[in-house]
């Protein structure tokens, strides 16, 4: 070679330059194979670094692979993906840009972007560039998937369902992330039953897939069956412990089932873990706000809107807890915002209702209601609240009439006096003792009409329902349900009169019912309050129904007055199944 490079020094200047050219591409040629060999030996090396999870050795090998060969695609590549394993975004994207530089077909590397893109929380960035996989490989089963879960976060629900079943149909066999992902699809569009079908269908194909435990947990939830979802997230949790998302679910299960305090731990468990977890604290916004502690819970939703302005959830959260610190104004406004983001939340219009109702406005508390309900026509909790503001409104003109009536009564009364005392005056000179006309008999139906204890007539009601103020949520639910099946029930502080003393009218209100329900649980197990009226209650022989929502015996003093009254546990399932049976109980006793 030097002989001829020599040879080639001694030929004239054109003659030298075109064998120079054509000894420099024989060296290359000659050199090259050693130089591949090189970089794929460090390529390998990287991969190998990468599949043990030692990713900066992995990026240091790559980039030994990459200075013997600067357009090594798919050194370029695999090393965006350590970048990525390393939370080192901005390089991967560089290292993945430079790959698809290099070979713009490359359907590795727009995958791996698109991975990278979404774990950033780009999900239109990533959507784009799973798209751009799927235009260049039709069949790549994986990129279907991930376009699947990508649509779902974008609330693309239809559309992310037809992703999966694409990832399916592709590839049946590989489909565990799939058809746990198309179960998450099914239950955002409210197909639970359905979603509950793909989560095992995943199940059976790996049976320690975690995100389909957690899935399945979420659609027995949502088909109010509490036990059976803290089980599959219970299961979720043996097979990781740091399971995020399966912790704050094992939270809601256990909120449902009345267990608060207990769901207030998951919950708080879970931020261990991840403390910018909107659900989570969410959901520790909704375990306080059941125990009782409004301003707690107050500081929960506001933190999960800290970290998600948006989130309809948590500002509907912090209406409730607002509205139980009696600061119905800003509930107001929590509702709206709730509604300008989901103007289709029949809660958040449901709970709207109930804030205007405190405020005194009752046409605007009416259509609140009412739109709640044209949203969801099954939604009974609205449709009670509807029916008792309309018999409200109609009871308000009865009194108003009574009122008229009364003050007519009263006035013509002191005219048949006056007139009879003028008569008297003009023929005797001198008023006479004891010659006033006799009440007018409208004014007299009138007055007996109301209660003589009190300034107000006592609300009729079959039922009295005794609770701790840390089970207040259940309570207010089975008033709720009860009303709803023309069941009227008496319960503190919404039928307490203004100005009306609080334990006066709870004597009354037990006296006057034929049943009385205690929502029995630890906290009304030592509540001096329940205690007495549970005592009064038996002492005047009315019917005791139980509805326990904690596993725990009442103590002595108490089982002393329950012992042979009626028994419903609500701990082992729904509270709503329970309720379901309460209801049915209480009509056998009425006779309705």
């Amino acid at each position: 070679m030097t002989d001829l490079i020599s040879s080639a020094l001694s030929r004239s200047s054109w003659q030298k330059w075109i064998l120079m050219l054509v000894l420099l591409g024989a060296a290359a040629l000659w050199m090259s194979p050693v130089s591949a060999s090189a970089a794929d030996d460090w390529k390998d090396k990287g991969d190998s670094f990468l599949d043990a999870g030692h990713y900066n050795e992995a990026i240091a090998a790559y980039n030994k692979a990459i200075e013997l060969d600067p357009n090594y695609v798919a050194a370029w590549g695999n090393k965006g993906v350590a970048l990525g394993d390393l939370g080192r975004y901005d390089e991967a994207f560089a290292a993945y840009n430079k790959s698809i530089e290099l070979d713009p077909n490359n359907t590795k590397a727009w995958f791996a972007k698109g991975v990278a893109l979404y774990t950033l929380g780009r999900y239109d960035e990533a959507l784009a560039a799973y798209n751009k996989v799927i235009g260049l490989d039709p069949n790549f089963s994986s990129a279907w998937g991930n376009k699947g879960v990508a649509l779902g976060d974008l609330g693309r629900y239809d559309e992310a369902f037809a992703a999966y079943n694409k990832s399916i149909e592709l590839d049946p066999k590989n489909s565990t992330v799939a058809w746990s992902g198309k179960g998450n699809a099914l239950n955002n569009l409210g197909k639970y039953q359905e979603s509950l079908d793909a989560c095992n269908k995943a199940l059976s194909i790996d049976p320690n897939y975690t995100y389909a435990w957690n899935g399945k947990g979420n659609a027995l939830n949502n088909l109010g069956k509490y036990q059976e979802s803290l089980d599959s997230y219970n299961k979720a949790l043996s097979i990781d412990p740091n399971y995020t998302y399966a912790w704050d679910g094992k939270g809601n299960a256990l909120n449902n089932l009345g267990k608060y305090q207990e769901s207030l731990d998951a919950c708080n468990k879970a931020l261990s873990i991840d403390p910018n977890y909107t659900n989570a604290w969410n959901d520790k916004g909704n375990a306080l706000g059941n125990l009782g502690k409004y301003q707690e819970s107050l500081v929960a939703y506001n933190k999960a809107l800290s970290i998600d302005p948006n989130f309809t959830y948590a500002w509907n959260g912090k209406g409730n807890a607002l509205d139980n610190l009696g600061n119905y104004q800003e509930s107001l406004v929590a509702y709206n915002k709730a509604l300008s983001i989901d103007p289709n939340y029949t809660y958040a219009w449901n709970n709207k209702g109930v804030a205007l109702e405190n405020l005194g406005r009752n046409q605007e508390a009416l259509d609140a209601y009412n739109k709640s309900i044209l949203i969801d026509p099954n939604f009974t909790i609205a449709q009670s609240n509807q029916e008792r503001l309309r018999n409200k409104d109609a009871n308000l003109l009865v009194i108003i009439v009574l009122v008229v009536l009364l003050g007519a009564g009263a006035i013509y009364g002191l005219y048949r006096i006056k007139k009879k005392l003028a008569n008297t005056i003009s023929s005797q000179g001198q008023i006479p003792t004891s010659t006033y006309a006799p009440p007018d008999p409208h004014f007299n139906n009138a007055a007996t009409s109301i209660s003589p204890s009190s300034g107000k007539g006592l609300k009729d009601h079959n039922i009295f329902i005794s609770y701790a103020t840390e089970d207040k949520s259940v309570a207010d639910k089975i008033c709720t349900l009860l009303e709803g099946n023309d069941l009227p029930c008496w319960i503190a502080p919404r039928d307490i009169a203004a100005g009306e003393k609080y334990a006066l009218e709870i004597i009354r209100a037990i006296d006057k019912t034929k049943i009385f329900v205690v929502v029995f649980s630890r906290y009304a197990d030592q509540s001096a309050h329940v205690r007495t009226e549970i005592e009064r209650a038996f002492n005047h022989e009315k019917i005791i129904i139980l509805f326990r929502i904690e596993d725990i015996e009442p103590s002595d003093e108490i089982q002393y007055f329950i012992g042979k009254h009626q028994w419903l546990d609500a701990f082992s399932g729904s509270h709503e199944d329970t309720i379901d049976k309460l209801i049915l109980k209480v009509k056998s006793f009425t006779g309705k």
